[in-house]
């Protein structure tokens, strides 16, 4: 019997190559937030919006660990295709588990050797039920439905910029507002709102992110020198104030 890590769900292993999600890599996504980890102590509750199909939602619980994530598109076909990566991450990691627990003589010794020595983390705590990890379609703009003053981390990446709208004939920036409002509500008082943005538009406009971010109540913590790349990606780490108005 032939009980390679491939041979799990029938072809290629999704963990055995990354693992993916959606066919990104959960690896690089975590890679891409590593600045973060300098701006987060802890992060129980972590709400991701603009998730996509979900990659970096599970790269998030990957580096934080938190009891509960929550990851909010507004597409409809993004969060049904995160919500069955997920599912079948989930089964493939057990399913895995299982072989490599129950038929030890018979596994070729190349995929005994990467499994001994793999970084079983997030496979911990994706199947842990100690991880409450969602996925919701919901509109950033509005009230999402989510419990006011119950997140220590609200997550964006590239999502923001797409609310700007030029066209607007008062308030170009009314519509990124309105998600930072939505940030501000759901965070704890002293809870973090960190977005990894492109702060230029086309050719012409230049978003003044920390401006909108401290219009809205935020206090700044953290704004990174603009990346060499044409849009000019900048990290943005604001705080929520605690009772006293202050940042910790």
């Amino acid at each position: 019997m032939d009980r390679r890590a491939g041979a799990v769900s029938g072809g290629e292993s999704n963990i055995r190559s990354g693992p993916n999600s959606g066919g990104r890599s959960i690896a690089s996504a975590r890679e891409k937030i590593k600045w973060l980890r300098p701006h987060v102590k802890t992060a129980v509750a972590i709400a991701h919006f603009g998730c996509d199909i979900g990659a970096q939602t599970l790269a998030l619980l990957w580096e934080f660990g938190p009891a509960e994530i929550i990851g909010l598109d507004i597409n409809e076909k993004d969060i049904l295709r995160a919500s069955a990566d997920l599912a079948e991450i989930r089964k493939e990691v057990i399913e895995t588990d299982r072989n490599f627990r129950s038929f030890q003589s018979e596994i070729v010794e190349d995929d005994a050797k990467w499994w001994r020595g793999l970084d079983k983390s997030l496979f911990e705590v994706i199947v842990s039920t100690q991880h409450r990890i969602e996925f919701d379609v919901q509109d950033i703009r509005n009230n999402t439905g989510l419990d006011s003053s119950a997140f220590d981390l609200v997550y964006s990446d590239f999502v923001l910029n797409h609310l700007w709208d030029d066209k607007a004939k008062e308030d170009p920036s009314k519509q990124v507002k309105l998600a930072m409002l939505e940030m501000i509500r759901i965070l704890r008082p002293s809870g973090i709102a960190a977005a990894f943005e492109p702060i230029l538009i086309g050719e012409n406009t230049r978003i003044d992110f920390s401006s909108l971010f401290r219009s809205v109540g935020f206090n700044e913590l953290h704004v990174s020198d603009a990346q060499e790349d044409k849009m000019q990606s900048t990290e943005f780490v604001y705080q929520k104030p605690n009772s006293n108005g202050a940042t910790e």
